[in-house]
């Protein structure tokens, strides 16, 4: 049995530690003080997740475009009408990863100008950006993240009309933002917080796929799309019923892998750089996400003709090879 209920908007627990804190960090290694900030005892063997698991996605799924049945169309047509034609969006960590990706939905959908900040980047560096007419887009599951809301205030301060998307309602980065669009989910971390990466995108590309739908309403056949976009919450539940034995097998068979690249082009290398994170945080083994052309770039600038001499002859063609297979294995 749970000791824990999962309420769309809210933590599942609160967090804070209470006692003396010095203590606490100094016996973190009988007790992880991450653990006592978020509530949970301490995991010491699989499954590491604090309190849901990984397969909770679909039914976050579920639950985001339920509770959002209103909120993504009517905002949609705000944007609309307030002549925007471009989004920046920021965040930490998954949080600009969502971003990233989310990027492609807009270039595709509503043929705007998207790109992906960092947040501490934006804070620091005066990235210069026309909010009249580009929308300003604040990523932060927790929605307390301090430095995306440094960069919400500031923004702010600079004009712009910013959405928050959050898992958290009330979260201090809402009160920093014009719109706020709550996903659900509750709040988590460990490998289940990935549902944040997956509500996030998924009403980032409903409501790219909507603005297109108003201002290009020959581009697509909107309405199939919208049905398959809510659809992925079942497929995801369809996946998580075979994927998990697979994932366990090649767990087993690579556990001893000193490091892994895994590669996605285009929007695609946002989901790329989520799953690297994710590696790097639960595996600790040390992962990079990346385009493929950046990994073959010192092979793929020579002309063809000398690269297929390389692909023949001797180590520079084993050189090759080895890249080449080292950069696909893993695309997403």
């Amino acid at each position: 049995m749970s000791d824990y209920q999962r309420e769309a908007g809210k933590r599942i627990k609160t967090w804070g530690i209470e006692g003396d804190i010095a203590r606490h960090i100094e016996n973190t290694a009988e007790y992880p003080i991450m653990y006592r900030a978020l509530g949970t005892e301490p995991r010491t063997q699989h499954p590491f997740n604090l309190y849901g698991d990984i397969k909770s996605q679909g039914q976050a799924l579920r639950g985001t475009f339920a509770q959002n049945q209103d909120v993504i169309p009517r905002l949609a047509r705000t944007l609309v009408e307030r002549g925007y034609t471009g989004m920046a969006g920021h965040g930490l960590g998954t949080s600009q990863f969502v971003a990233q990706t989310a990027a492609g939905a807009f270039w595709n959908y509503a043929r705007w100008d998207a790109r992906d900040l960092d947040s501490l980047e934006f804070v620091n560096y005066n990235h210069p950006i026309d909010f009249s007419k580009t929308v300003f887009i604040s990523y932060s599951g927790s929605g307390s993240t301090v430095d995306s809301n440094r960069a919400a205030a500031r923004a702010r301060d600079l004009g712009a009309f910013q959405v928050a998307v959050t898992s958290i309602a009330g979260s201090p980065i809402t009160h920093k933002c014009d719109e706020t669009i709550v996903c659900a989910g509750g709040f988590d971390t460990g490998g289940s917080d990935t549902f944040h990466y997956t509500t996030r995108l998924a009403v980032s590309a409903w409501l790219a796929l909507e603005n297109g739908a108003l201002t290009r309403p020959n581009a697509y056949p909107w309405a199939d799309l919208r049905q398959r976009l809510f659809a992925t919450a079942d497929k995801m539940d369809d996946m998580f019923d075979w994927v998990s034995q697979h994932a366990e097998l090649l767990a087993k068979r690579y556990r001893a892998i000193r490091s892994i690249l895994v590669v996605g082009s285009g929007a695609n290398e946002g989901t790329a750089e989520e799953i690297a994170l994710k590696y790097d945080e639960m595996s600790h083994i040390p992962t990079k996400g990346m385009c493929a052309g950046r990994h073959l770039h010192g092979i793929s600038r020579r002309d063809e003709r000398a690269r297929g001499g390389a692909r023949r002859r001797g180590r520079a063609g084993g050189r090759y090879r080895r890249a080449r297979h080292a950069a696909y294995a893993g695309t997403v």
